[in-house]
């Protein structure tokens, strides 16, 4: 991932906004947000999803990239998400364009296009941050975040990350955008590579 810096100050703010998100109680908004809040109704999201990435994204695929889709799936719904015990409030698509920062860059203001929100895994809401400035700054965010994450956080990232280069491939067909298409799997390859799939 990127090599840019994340300021120590920043990191603590952006911790601390990811906090008061998370903290908010994921029954009161369940119903809002149109799902259970449940880690079973969570995963059941990734297997239906399994099934959109084989019918779309998997036929577009060298064997090499697909078996690693393949085991990467595997481990994220029989493995990583065994781990997670609880849900929360989240956001769904926090690039760094959607957290807003004062002038100066120390301190976050707000979180911005809640439109994907929903209720799942914490974890789903550092893939901007780690896209962008690598897993140094998410370990500097863990450290000022103040809930549990439990031992597979990382390894569910890392999937969450992946996936995210599948929509793109899924935007791009939906779009007829040959070019999104191109750079979603090529994206995606990357990916499986810093999960160690590929």
């Amino acid at each position: 991932m990127s090599g840019v810096k994340l300021a120590a100050e920043l990191a603590g703010s952006i911790a601390a906004a990811l906090s008061s998100l998370h903290a908010i109680p994921a029954s009161l908004v369940a119903e809002a947000c149109g799902v259970e809040a449940t880690v079973e109704a969570w995963r059941q999201r990734y297997q239906e999803l399994r099934e959109t990435v084989r019918a779309t994204v998997s036929p577009l695929l060298d064997t090499r990239t697909l078996n690693a889709v393949e085991r990467g799936f595997n481990r994220f719904l029989d493995e990583e998400l065994t781990t997670l015990d609880y849900v929360a409030l989240v956001h769904c698509d926090l690039g760094c364009e959607h957290i807003l920062i004062v002038e100066d860059g120390m301190a976050v203001t707000g979180l911005i296009d809640f439109e994907d929100a929903t209720i799942g895994d914490p974890a789903i809401d550092f893939v901007g941050i780690y896209v962008t400035y690598g897993m140094e700054a998410v370990e500097r965010i863990r450290t000022g975040y103040q809930h549990a994450l439990d031992v597979n956080f990382v390894n569910r990232l890392r999937f969450y990350t992946w996936m995210a280069s599948c929509h793109e491939v899924i935007y791009g067909l939906e779009e007829g955008r040959a070019d999104l298409v191109e750079e979603g799997i090529a994206g995606l390859q990357a990916r499986l590579g810093h999960a160690g799939l590929l």
